[in-house]
């Protein structure tokens, strides 16, 4: 009986072993783009990078994120020029992917009646670290009547997309 206990364990660990792990590190940032500078970080933002976060987390991946970066245009290169700060922290500290989340917000002036506009587009853009290269792009519209709170399952399926082209 003890060596039949003995060769199903190390029959399950040789079988461990051989089956190889799909856990990665990723880094996440969220980009905010034509809001003023004195606003805060908007909280669709907030939704948007806590959804992101919980896909990639529920499917088994390390993940982290940066504060949300305030661009003062819609950057014209897939990563902007204010992210490499941010990617460079991500690849000194072991991330696999970086994923940057853009939320193109309309032009809002400071004195705006709304105190929480949403996004007009967002765009998550998937990028892989070594050797550093452009994975994968969705956008996504964003919508003035959707209900408070469904940014957050809207950010849930986008990471949705995203997340199957982990490699």
């Amino acid at each position: 009986m003890g060596s039949v206990r003995l060769f199903l364990m190390l029959a399950f660990i040789s079988l461990a072993a051989l089956v190889p792990a799909s856990a990665y590190t990723v880094s996440f940032v969220v980009a905010e783009t034509g809001l003023p500078e004195e606003q805060g970080v908007s909280e669709y933002s907030n939704f948007w990078e806590s959804g992101l976060l919980d896909v990639f987390f529920d499917a088994g991946h390390i993940v982290s994120n940066a504060p949300v970066l305030r661009l003062a245009a819609t950057p014209s290169k897939q990563l902007p020029d204010e992210a490499a700060g941010t990617l460079s922290e991500a690849d000194a500290s072991g991330a696999e992917y970086f994923v940057l989340a853009l939320l193109d917000y309309q032009e809002i002036s400071a004195s705006s009646a709304s105190p929480a506009p949403r996004p007009k587009q967002v765009s998550i853009r998937l990028f892989k670290m070594n050797p550093f290269r452009f994975v994968r792009e969705e956008k996504f519209a964003g919508s003035a009547n959707t209900r408070f709170g469904d940014d957050f399952i809207s950010a849930k399926r986008a990471g949705m997309k995203i997340l199957p082209y982990l490699e």
